[in-house]
């Protein structure tokens, strides 16, 4: 990958470790003890990095889920009474909107030479994706925002994309 994609998908692991700090801290602080992460399970955690899964893996959990991140984190933030809990989940929000620049910015760098067959697995996965995410959402208003990201940014760009390449 360029070397920009790869020092930003540094960041965003960073970022990530932040959001868990900070989830913890809350957990922790509304439990009244510790709370923390579990032991990782590091064979179920091995992956597999062949082009096929790095498509459908960007597709799903970067493109798909990092966007939905960001409707989800900005629906918390407008709704949150508590004014810390509110610039948490608005902070989130801002990491997450990076996070799903750069996914989108890496779908596009990996299908600037996709074949017919990965161009068709993109698009499979972007609609599996987006399926499952459609539906489960704790509550109203945040299946409402989900809706809302799928309708307004996931598909166009989806097409955009997946257009564009083929």
């Amino acid at each position: 990958a360029p070397p920009e994609l790869v020092a930003e998908a540094q960041r965003a692991a960073l970022d990530e470790i932040e959001h868990a700090r900070v989830a913890f801290g809350v957990a922790s602080a509304y439990a009244g003890a510790p709370v923390g992460p579990g032991k990782l399970d590091v064979p179920a955690a091995a992956t597999n990095v062949d082009r096929r899964s790095v498509i459908r893996s960007v597709v799903a959990e970067a493109c798909v889920g990092e966007t939905l991140g960001v409707a989800e984190a900005i629906a918390r933030a407008a709704r949150e009474t508590d004014a810390e809990l509110r610039a948490i989940h608005a902070t989130i929000a801002e990491d997450e909107k990076r996070h799903a620049e750069l996914a989108w910015r890496s779908l596009r760098w990996l299908l600037v030479d996709a074949s017919s067959d990965e161009l068709t697995l993109a698009r499979t996965t972007f609609d599996e994706a987006i399926l499952a995410c459609s539906e489960g959402a704790p509550d109203a208003e945040l299946h409402a925002a989900r809706l809302a990201a799928i309708r307004d940014v996931i598909r166009p760009a989806a097409d955009a994309i997946v257009s564009r390449a083929s």
